[in-house]
């Protein structure tokens, strides 16, 4: 049986399995789309703006240019609004960024000021939950996990001999008698 995406999300089910698997989570491309039209972003624009970034980070040496990454045309962005394909790791990275950059442009808060319009805002909240739903961390996390834990020392260190304060076990784990000194008189 085939659940329709919509009734999942209606129904508060878990996306647990479609991350488990590798398949889109469907709120994720629901929100990007949500995202881009608050701010009046369609996908064209998006597509432009992405591959701009794109060419940008290929020419500082930021990534190396490879097609497999993920496109950044906008046949992709609506295959992923629509749930029906996941994003890739850069597609997803280039698109938040885009759309930060985007929402900070002085150009777009000047046309909302101008219409009297809310100025959308780009919160940490927004980007938390995009890498969230995109089942993905962004970099930042996995450079702080890296810097964190480059000093690991995953040899388990050795207390000095009488200090140890773990009952010594046998091979099937079970409390092993104490030790008797093979010099002491038997009792």
């Amino acid at each position: 049986m085939n659940i329709d995406p919509q009734e999942k999300i209606a129904n508060n089910d878990s996306y647990f399995p479609e991350l488990v698997h590798g398949k889109p989570v469907p709120r994720f491309g629901r929100f990007l789309k949500q995202i881009c039209e608050r701010s009046g972003l369609t996908q064209p624009g998006l597509e432009k703006k992405g591959q701009a970034k794109y060419r940008q980070w290929v020419l500082e040496g930021r990534i190396i240019d490879n097609s497999t990454q993920g496109s950044m045309l906008q046949q992709a962005i609506s295959q992923v609004v629509l749930g029906r394909q996941q994003a890739s790791y850069l597609q997803t990275l280039v698109w938040i960024t885009v759309l930060e950059e985007h929402y900070n442009d002085a150009l777009v808060i000047g046309y909302f000021k101008k219409k009297g319009l809310e100025i959308p805002v780009f919160t940490p909240e927004i980007k938390a939950a995009l890498w969230a739903l995109s089942g993905y961390q962004p970099p930042e996390n996995i450079q702080k996990a890296i810097n964190d834990f480059a000093t690991f020392d995953h040899v388990p260190r050795r207390l000095p001999r009488g200090t140890d304060v773990t009952p010594r076990t046998d091979a099937d784990l079970r409390i092993a008698p104490p030790r008797q000194d093979p010099h002491s008189i038997g009792t």
